[in-house]
């Protein structure tokens, strides 16, 4: 199987992603997919839906809430059918993960493990993460991709490169679901974006950054 091509846009709450996958058995299959996602301001509560076209044809819908407190995370899904389910212990959201991920990277710290939800695939699942976070840098981006990240206050702002690997939850040694390859900046902006499945991976190439002048909402467009 091989990806002839991807367009992936990412606004403020929500992602497009368009990839071609060519098939020798299957021929040529074009995944449409939509996700929206609005979080609170303390990172507490999610609302997350995702929709998904395959060759023009609809699939089920994941439609749902989160909300984590300190005994955990509970979830509630309207779509593919009405469900609940809860998961113990310290689970963060996509916000509070990346500014953990800051924190650790400000702090020294070279690894930061914790329980993700972020409401893709069926809405069900919580995964485990290990971010590998190496030494600061100070110096602007190279190379061709993310032109907005080498303009402006962000040319000089500090970043890390960061290897985070998403994993099922479990015991022992495990592969990766997916790992995204990235450098973080101090502001939570990440560039140099590479999304490795295993059998394929997915490069992109920040084209357009928007942000309000107080930094906190960025909004984006990227294509590989």
């Amino acid at each position: 199987m091989s990806v002839t091509a991807t367009s992936m846009s990412t606004v403020s709450g929500g992602t497009v992603e368009v990839t071609v996958l060519e098939s020798g058995e299957n021929g040529a299959r074009t995944s449409d997919l939509r996700n929206t996602t609005f979080e609170s301001g303390d990172g507490r509560e999610l609302r997350f839906k995702t929709t998904t076209l395959m060759n023009g044809a609809p699939s089920a819908s994941v439609d749902g809430t989160a909300a984590v407190s300190n005994e955990g995370i509970r979830v509630s899904l309207k779509e593919p059918k009405r469900d609940q389910f809860k998961a113990p212990g310290d689970v963060v959201l996509p916000s509070d993960h990346m500014r953990r991920l800051v924190q650790a990277a400000r702090a020294g710290q070279t690894t930061l493990s914790l329980k993700v939800f972020d409401g893709s695939d069926d809405g069900r699942k919580v995964y485990d993460t290990l971010a590998v976070i190496g030494r600061q840098v100070t110096a602007p981006a190279t190379g061709e991709r993310d032109k907005p990240l080498k303009e402006g206050a962000l040319a000089g702002m500090p970043h890390w490169p960061v290897r985070l690997s998403y994993f099922t939850q479990g015991e022992g040694e495990r592969t990766p679901i997916y790992t995204l390859v990235f450098d973080l900046y101090e502001n939570g902006v990440s560039g140099a974006l590479t999304l490795d499945y295993g059998d394929f991976a997915i490069k992109g190439d920040m084209t357009r950054l928007d942000m309000e002048p107080d930094g906190v909402k960025p909004e984006a467009a990227c294509t590989p």
